[in-house]
């Protein structure tokens, strides 16, 4: 009988792991809150109210695993509009984010085109009617366009599309992430205050079980699909 236990549960955990990866963009977002994450690890931790772990350190695993997850999935979507001006190129973003996907034109005429990436060496030696930006880059938070804006494209927008980074939560907050990562937010929780007390063993078991899981919804590993090398001097 422990045989048949064992076999099935290393059948479950390889189907996990050949599990093809899943779609981790922006869907609803969780209403649970930080001091619900920490009761479910207390669960785990089988420590109904505080002793070894305080809630305040729980609560730093809690934002820690928040980062983690959301860097490591992308699945936060945001963007931010920047209003173009006469003869200016850069633009300082105010949002916190991972990775820019992305910029959007809109021309003030409801026509709104892709912008290709570029570098910064690349603006203003490319021969084009000025004025209306066609290429973006970023440098040092700031979005830069070229051509660079006269004044038929001052007034008119770029749309910055990125991955957000997630500010931290209070207890009383709700986590900013998918509802679908509550139970992984839970397992890096409890790996972490495991890790700390020194049991290093069980650690690692919710450390396995949350990355195997967290493996499923990872893009910054995967092949991303690329703007050809052509567009890119």
């Amino acid at each position: 009988m422990r045989r048949l236990h064992k076999v099935r549960l290393l059948t479950v955990l390889f189907i996990l792991c050949l599990a093809s990866v899943a779609w981790a963009g922006s869907q609803q977002t969780s209403s649970t809150t930080g001091s619900t994450l920490i009761t479910r690890a207390r669960y785990i931790l089988n420590e109904d109210t505080a002793s070894r772990w305080t809630d305040t350190e729980l609560l730093s695993y809690v934002n820690d695993g928040i980062i983690d997850i959301s860097s490591k999935t992308l699945c936060l979507e945001n963007s931010e509009n920047l209003t173009l001006a006469t003869n200016t190129r850069e633009y300082s973003l105010s949002g916190n984010y991972f990775q820019i996907e992305t910029c959007m034109y809109d021309d003030g005429t409801n026509q709104t085109v892709g912008l290709t990436r570029c570098t910064p060496r690349d603006a203003g030696h490319i021969e084009e009617d000025a004025g209306q930006p066609l290429r973006w880059y970023l440098w040092n938070n700031k979005i830069g366009v070229d051509p660079e804006p006269d004044s038929t494209a001052s007034g008119n927008t770029v749309t910055v599309y990125y991955y957000e980074r997630p500010s931290t939560i209070a207890a009383s907050g709700t986590n900013p992430l998918p509802a679908h990562y509550d139970e992984l937010l839970v397992e890096y929780v409890v790996a972490q205050a495991l890790r700390a007390d020194g049991k290093y063993a069980k650690a690692a078991l919710h450390w396995a079980i949350y990355r195997m899981e967290l493996d499923r919804y990872r893009v910054d590993f995967n092949t991303q699909v690329k703007e050809s090398e052509d567009l890119l001097h």
